[in-house]
């Protein structure tokens, strides 16, 4: 208890190294780690980021062209140029609407992708990207 009120950012296996070098017999790191979450020790846990909203569930796709999902694939040709692959899936048929590939797939080539399927009476009622 002492230890760990001097020094309050040490966890228990820090803790541990400290007692172990002080203590004049063997101790196992168990006990100590046993006897830190006893006298409720613990620390919190560090969160690199915080949530800026919850997660909800994906839609349920029930009916063709009822959920959408839209990703990028890339790969290397054999010229060394870069391949970009702008895939659309279907969740509830799982076939794919369009696929679009190129050297570089810009912003205005996904709008010509929709506005195609749009034009061919495919439009989803949600659509999901990363």
């Amino acid at each position: 208890m002492e230890l760990a009120s001097q020094y309050p950012a040490y966890g228990h296996p820090m803790l541990h190294d400290m007692i172990r070098k002080e203590w004049p017999t063997p101790i196992n790191h168990k006990r100590t780690e046993r006897l830190y979450h006893l006298e409720e020790l613990s620390l919190r846990i560090r969160k690199r980021g915080k949530l800026k909203h919850l997660r909800k569930a994906l839609p349920k796709a029930s009916l063709r062209d009822d959920v959408w999902s839209m990703d990028f694939i890339h790969d290397w040709l054999a010229t060394n140029r870069r391949l970009k692959v702008l895939t659309i899936v279907d969740h509830c048929t799982r076939e794919l609407p369009d696929l679009f590939a190129g050297t570089s797939v810009r912003a205005k080539d996904v709008v010509h992708c929709l506005e195609q399927l749009r034009l061919q009476g495919r439009k989803p009622r949600v659509i999901i990207v990363d």
